[in-house]
């Protein structure tokens, strides 16, 4: 048989850490574009009305 490293099994825990951080990156990445896209027609609303 050959020595293979065998996968951790991992735990609850450490299953809905990993879940959650990559949820926290996903959650992150596309709303901070749609925000800039918003923040920029916002600021354009701005000079607009000035």
């Amino acid at each position: 048989m050959s020595k293979r490293k065998q996968k951790k099994k991992l735990t609850h825990d450490e299953v809905s850490e990993k879940i959650a951080k990559y949820a926290m990156i996903g959650s992150w990445s596309y709303p901070a574009y749609e925000l800039i896209k918003q923040a920029g027609k916002i600021i354009q609303e701005l000079i607009k009305h000035k």
